[in-house]
């Protein structure tokens, strides 16, 4: 059975998606280091999700387990990917001297 275009472009875009947020936090971990207290340790773990999901969903990995299928679709994978995205392109906006003093 052909995979459509369709297809192609989704997993295409969701393994650009999961690449660009772990190359930004590996390049900027300050993005994440001087976040607040309480907000560090969620958005390392939506960061982390996010690049996981996008390379598994990305590189076409879909296992025949209901709840791995339930968890890795665009609607739950995009979601952190633009989310990841959004805290880091804030982050680099404000700079690391704001984050670092609480503003």
């Amino acid at each position: 059975m052909p995979i459509g275009i369709r297809t192609h472009l989704i997993n295409g875009i969701a393994l650009l998606g999961g690449a660009a947020v772990a190359l930004l936090v590996m390049s900027y971990p300050w993005t994440i280091a001087f976040s607040g207290e309480g907000i560090r340790e969620p958005l390392f773990v939506l960061t982390t999700l996010a690049a996981a999901g996008g390379f598994v969903y990305g590189l076409g990995y879909r296992p025949g387990s209901a709840l791995f299928r339930r968890i890795v679709t665009p609607w739950t994978v995009f979601p952190l990917i633009l989310v990841s995205l959004g805290w880091i392109a804030y982050a680099l906006h404000l700079g690391p001297g704001a984050l670092s003093s609480g503003g």
